[in-house]
């Protein structure tokens, strides 16, 4: 008996510790729905052409109404067929969100920016974009498991224990 209350006690002191164990990671970080949410959220267009620049302003106020532009600027996809799918779809979504929805003047802009943000940086600088996309997915990977150590210490806290399940009997 005293050395399953010496466990248990171990045990309690343990979760007690980790859950006052900071993470590591920002809120932000462990919201991640996919890797390339932990990039970059926005693009240096200073030297793209004056169309493009007008392109990514029509980006970021449409794309930023329903998640990061991280996203999209490093996800992988870059041809423009892609992108053109890929925003058909994001439009089809919108339609019945209130304030998300775009026009297709928009939609073109913005299909417009991403397949030639795409063409320099993950075509023309493919090693570099390469590189960036493996670091992103093992950051991912170190966050999820914070994600899942942290989601248990919570399931941990709010269990009760065994013995508070069960209503008491009463003793004949």
């Amino acid at each position: 008996m005293i050395r399953i209350l010496v466990l248990a006690g171990a045990v309690l002191a343990a979760g007690a510790w980790a859950a006052s164990e900071p993470s590591r990671f920002t809120d932000k970080q462990l919201e991640a729905r996919f890797s390339y949410d932990l990039g970059a959220d926005s693009v240096d267009v200073s030297g793209y052409p004056k169309a493009q620049q007008e392109n990514y302003k029509v980006f970021s106020e449409v794309c930023s109404r329903c998640h990061t532009l991280a996203r999209p600027i490093n996800s992988p996809l870059a041809s423009r067929a892609d992108w053109k799918r890929f925003i058909a779809r994001m439009h089809a979504r919108t339609k019945n969100m209130a304030g998300a929805d775009f026009t297709k003047e928009q939609a073109k802009a913005v299909v417009d920016f991403l397949a030639y943000d795409s063409g320099i940086r993950k075509v023309r600088e493919k090693k570099s974009f390469e590189a960036e996309t493996a670091r992103l997915k093992s950051l991912f990977a170190e966050v999820r498991a914070e994600r899942a150590r942290v989601n248990a210490e919570s399931d941990a806290r709010k269990a009760k224990p065994y013995g508070d399940q069960m209503p008491a009997q009463p003793r004949p």
